[in-house]
């Protein structure tokens, strides 16, 4: 499936094709879809600003679960807490 077909999967789609039925994972894949959109679906371009973006707080749009966890782990308060986001399928 190339990537660009699937801002077109429907409710349907994505329950019965790739069994998504919780609207909280349908809603993350659908920014997840307007992330790639917004970077004209092209994985490089991806990469390039996820790496530039590993060590500043900066292009947030394209952090991962990882990314994420990182930068909890700076905040006074919430570093006791990062680590309950691993594997959770929160980004940026």
């Amino acid at each position: 499936v190339d990537a660009r077909m699937l801002e077109h999967l429907n409710k349907k789609d994505l329950s019965k094709q790739l069994k998504m039925v919780d609207s909280f994972h349908r809603t993350s894949f659908h920014y997840g879809i307007m992330a790639l959109k917004r970077i004209n679906y092209d994985k490089k371009e991806l990469d390039r600003r996820r790496e530039e973006s590993l060590n500043e707080n900066r292009d947030v749009i394209v952090w991962s679960n990882d990314r994420v966890i990182q930068w909890l782990t700076t905040i006074q308060g919430l570093k006791e807490y990062a680590n309950n986001l691993a594997e959770s399928g929160v980004h940026g």
